[in-house]
């Protein structure tokens, strides 16, 4: 996707094809936003995708009809980085890893934040990349507590996915901002559980999905909450909540490190509805 756009006309029809005789898929209202993936030679026709139902829908639109703004276009990391320190040193915590092939992998927010597939780490050397304050095991609570995952940049409403296919295991409170409460949706993806934290509490409704569900690598599955960022946190099969580890406490037996899983799908895995160059 180059941009996004939002409709202007009180309906429009989305096409199987640029024609305005082609069959409706669906009439989209004022104000929807849609991601245009594409356009006609001659820019008379915009392809988009919009969501319908929880799920994205593809075909097209007379472009009069949609107020179209750029967004940000995030380059890729040229690779994965091979310098991330494995933390803590005296007895490092393992890191996550998908079975599925990065290149049917998803990053797990779709945003137009300028500072997305940024992963927060700390490399071999003591450098810290990207913000400290986001990475794992950094300090939280006055340095009473370990920060357990990586906090990735986004703003608040944006959409979360499924990194990979997995199944709904837990969905539950998790952090209050601004008297706004956010919750923890737990998937496993077989060889790994994501708590997708800071989501909007309501995320089962308006995503149509309930604990036990399958979801597919790309599906949407949360919406961000108050605190404008996606608290991302990995563990063993069987975790079904998430876990503290306090300084100087035992170290959660299920936990893992999620640097370099969100490393290899930021370099070679997909983005929904976000121009990559």
């Amino acid at each position: 996707m180059v941009a996004t756009g939002k409709v202007n006309a009180t309906s429009l029809n989305l096409r199987e094809a640029p024609d305005p005789n082609a069959p409706a898929e669906t009439v989209l209202v004022m104000g929807t936003v849609v991601n245009v993936v594409s356009a006609n030679d001659d820019g008379s026709w915009l392809m988009v995708t919009v969501l319908v139902d929880g799920h994205d829908q593809m075909g097209w639109v007379q472009a009069q009809f949609v107020d179209v703004s750029n967004t940000p276009v995030v380059a890729k990391p040229a690779d994965v980085p091979d310098n991330v320190a494995a933390l803590p040193d005296d007895n490092p915590v393992p890191f996550a890893a998908l079975k599925a092939d990065d290149s049917a992998t998803f990053w797990p927010v779709v945003t137009a934040d300028k500072s997305a597939l940024l992963v927060s780490y700390l490399t071999t050397g003591g450098q810290a990349v990207g913000r400290d304050s986001r990475r794992f095991l950094t300090a939280r609570s006055g340095g009473a507590r370990h920060h357990v995952g990586i906090d990735l940049f986004c703003e608040e409403g944006d959409d979360v996915v499924a990194v990979a296919a997995g199944k709904i295991v837990g969905f539950a409170h998790f952090f209050n901002s601004g008297g706004q409460q956010t919750f923890q949706l737990l998937v496993n993806h077989e060889s790994v559980v994501v708590n997708y934290g800071e989501v909007v509490d309501n995320s089962d409704q308006i995503f149509h999905w309930k604990r036990g569900d399958q979801v597919q690598a790309g599906q949407r599955i949360g919406r961000i909450g108050a605190t404008a960022m996606l608290h991302f946190e990995t563990y063993l099969p069987g975790v079904t909540q998430n876990q503290t580890w306090m300084v100087g406490g035992q170290r959660p037996s299920g936990l893992l490190n999620p640097t370099r899983l969100l490393l290899r799908i930021a370099a070679r895995g997909q983005r929904k509805n976000v121009g990559v160059a």
